[in-house]
């Protein structure tokens, strides 16, 4: 089986190549940067004519909020019409690619704190709108979705939420954690191998999933537990509220109900501090 990963140099997409390539041919569109431009039609015809992808994942995002409103143009053609290319070429050009789109559970909002399932509840951003979108081609062309958050030892220039608590408690100055936004997130290592998963049953796979943890927690509590973890912690910080922080507005409450991916595989999604645990052993090991 032949694996397309687009989106190569960000922190899922070189996670996911490495983790691939022991089991598959996998190519990609570049690991430290760019081989071609999704967004021209000629550069990426000729890249699928001569892969032939089997599988083509779609990492390909930008996922700052602010940048996302303020550069508008650049947002829509990188959530989405980077896709909508990939669809359309694959289809007029008869690839017979199965494509995985990677989405966000920035979609979550549930006011009663009620794990989400995968109707969407909340465009509050242009981010959450070009993702939309792109979902709304995919479920038209028969394209898989996974929304997901992710965190991990980073190995791209893009640095994760768990690199920046790393960093946060190992330094001497106060920062700042939430304590009234919450999600449910998966480590890379165990994301990758639920996207693995999907990978090998493609044939068998249509529709929108949420792939998380099961459980849910606040982001001050996740950045706590995963310090004592880590044995870096100390009090340097302050727990605020995230009210009127933030210049675009986002959502608090995240976590997602994964009972369908469970059922569709037959497993039993980890427990977030499980997740905490497993990957607090990748940075005791490379301080």
């Amino acid at each position: 089986m032949k694996i397309l990963i687009l989106g190569s140099s960000g922190l899922l997409g070189s996670y996911l190549f490495n983790f691939l390539k022991k089991n598959f041919q996998v190519f990609n569109n570049g690991l430290r940067k760019r081989k071609i431009n999704l967004l021209n039609t000629s550069e990426l015809k000729y890249f699928l004519l001569r892969i032939k992808p089997d599988v083509i994942i779609n990492c390909t995002a930008n996922t700052n909020l602010d940048n996302c409103e303020k550069k508008r143009k650049d947002a829509y053609d990188t959530n989405y019409n980077t896709l909508r290319n990939v669809v359309n070429l694959s289809k007029k050009y008869d690839i017979k690619s199965k494509i995985i789109q990677i989405s966000t559970d920035q979609f979550y909002n549930n006011k009663n704190h009620k794990l989400n399932r995968e109707n969407v509840n909340w465009i509050p951003n242009y981010y959450c709108k070009t993702k939309y979108l792109a979902e709304k081609f995919c479920i038209k062309n028969k394209v898989v979705v996974l929304r997901t958050n992710f965190f991990g030892k980073s190995n791209s220039k893009n640095k994760s939420f768990s690199d920046w608590i790393f960093k946060s408690f190992k330094s001497q100055k106060m920062f700042n954690l939430f304590h009234d936004v919450y999600f449910s997130p998966l480590n890379l290592l165990t994301l990758s191998k639920m996207i693995k998963k999907v990978v090998i049953n493609i044939k068998d796979i249509n529709g929108i999933y949420n792939v998380g943890s099961r459980d849910c927690v606040s982001k001050k509590e996740f950045a706590i537990k995963f310090a004592k973890s880590c044995k870096i912690y100390k009090k340097n910080y302050q727990s605020i509220s995230s009210k009127g922080i933030f210049i675009t507005k986002r959502p608090n409450f995240m976590c997602m109900n994964i009972e369908k991916f469970e059922k569709k595989f037959k497993i039993k999604m980890p427990s977030v501090y499980n997740q905490i645990s497993n990957e607090a052993k990748n940075y005791r090991l490379k301080k």
